[in-house]
């Protein structure tokens, strides 16, 4: 007996290659707090399964709709894939951020976003 030439899985089951890997909640945190770097810049995140297919190329990447910003994270990307890709985002819009912003974050992303550091205060206004 030959196995089907077609897959019997319906469209609503669950993929196992992306549904069976372990989600790191301490991962999820840093995924979260770049969010909210890109948000305050006006840039908004979402977490979407991208089309795949015959011809079709699976590509992360920053669009606008309607005149928003916006940034499309393939879901089936692992959480080290998704922290790198939303850093580079953060550099690549320049996002403004302080040396508090960079708390949560590992070393490797801190190296990336530390040019976008600025604590220096806002001068008074000359009388």
């Amino acid at each position: 007996m030959s196995s089907p030439k077609y897959s019997t899985r319906r469209p609503n089951q669950a993929r196992s290659n992306s549904s069976t890997r372990l989600w790191d909640s301490k991962k999820e945190s840093v995924y979260k707090q770049l969010c909210l770097l890109l948000e305050r810049a006006g840039v908004s995140v979402r977490r979407e399964e991208l089309k795949r297919g015959p011809g079709w190329k699976v590509v992360s990447g920053s669009c606008r709709a309607l005149e928003r910003k916006l940034v499309l994270m393939d879901r089936a990307l692992t959480q080290d894939d998704q922290i790198a890709f939303l850093a580079a985002k953060v550099v690549e819009h320049q996002v403004p951020i302080t040396s508090s912003d960079l708390e949560p974050f590992s070393n490797a992303v801190r190296s990336m976003l530390a040019p976008l550091v600025n604590d220096a205060p806002e001068s008074a206004p000359l009388s």
